[in-house]
């Protein structure tokens, strides 16, 4: 398979790892986002398995720990601090035949690397955030929506102030809510009202985000970064949705780096940690591509997150 880009003066593999690189550190790809930086616990190194552990005293925020006031006029307050841990394992993050024919020619060559590297990221982005949306399902306090009812703005607001009184962090970008498109449909409804014609806000590079059809990057509404995913779990019931609204540190998470093999068809991108395989295959004349990480997501401090219930 070619790794020639254009004329061949530039190699391809270097500029899809350096487009995905730049891309993976864009604020609107989760673990970019600055309340997933927050709960960032470290890499395992060169293991596809393990975890990791980190006190929650180590991230300074005593307020947000479990509190025992003193007894007495004058006691020292104790703070119980909590070990956090985060379990790591492989990612198949993508594998897709027909949509990256427009990037690919039959004959491997890549036509837009930058295209390609870009896709890479939005793949890795589209696991975290349904991951993501599983450990923000099991947070203690609810925004306090109507059960079997559409999710309304107001319930999101509220939430925001009732984690401020919390101690979380809630100032501009430092909040995020992951939704179910259903649940997001009856925000968009909200939407066309004259009332609420200002609410929506983007950042500069939240449209690279809206590009990236599969991380499911909505933009931001009263402060808070919305995105969506498919795989937001409902209740016991099956009533409800139960999406949720993140601040920095409600989420734990940690990665590994991938063995790196040598071969042609392997791009490696951020230092190891995004695997990039191609292989041709030859019954269908098309680049089968698949995507790797490793890395896992576990939820941190109970009181900077809320969970976000709709009915389905």
């Amino acid at each position: 398979m070619s790794n020639n880009y254009s004329d061949g003066d530039l190699v391809a593999s270097a500029i899809v790892a350096r487009e995905a690189g730049l891309a993976l550190g864009d604020r609107v790809f989760v673990g970019a986002h600055p309340v997933f930086a927050a709960g960032y616990l470290g890499d395992l190194g060169s293991s596809s398995s393990g975890t990791i552990n980190k006190e929650l005293g180590d991230w300074g925020d005593e307020a947000l720990n479990s509190v025992a006031e003193a007894t007495s006029m004058g006691g020292a307050t104790d703070f119980t601090f909590t070990s956090l841990s985060a379990t790591v394992s492989r990612q198949g993050l993508h594998r897709n035949v027909s949509r990256l024919l427009g990037v690919l020619e039959p004959t491997g060559k890549i036509l837009d690397p930058a295209m390609f590297g870009y896709d890479a990221a939005s793949a890795w982005g589209k696991r975290f955030t349904e991951l993501s949306a599983t450990v923000g399902a099991t947070f203690t306090k609810d925004a306090g929506g109507t059960s079997e009812a559409p999710l309304e703005w107001d319930v999101l607001i509220d939430a925001t102030s009732s984690l401020e009184a919390d101690e979380a962090d809630v100032d501009e970008g430092n909040v995020v809510a992951i939704l179910h498109p259903k649940q997001w449909g009856d925000l968009r409804k909200q939407l066309t009202s004259t009332d609420l014609g200002d609410a929506m806000t983007h950042a500069p590079e939240a449209y690279q985000g809206i590009v990236a059809k599969k991380l499911g990057y909505k933009g931001r509404f009263y402060g808070i970064d919305v995105y969506t995913t498919n795989q937001v779990p409902k209740n016991a019931g099956n009533t409800d949705y139960v999406g949720c609204i993140l601040t920095p540190q409600s989420v734990a998470w940690a990665d590994a780096k991938i063995p790196a093999t040598g071969r042609p068809e392997e791009i490696m991108v951020d230092g190891g940690k995004l695997q990039i395989w191609m292989d041709y295959d030859a019954d269908k004349f098309v680049v089968d591509v698949h995507y790797n990480a490793v890395f896992g997501l576990a939820k941190g401090i109970d009181k900077a997150g809320r969970t976000v219930t709709s009915g389905v």
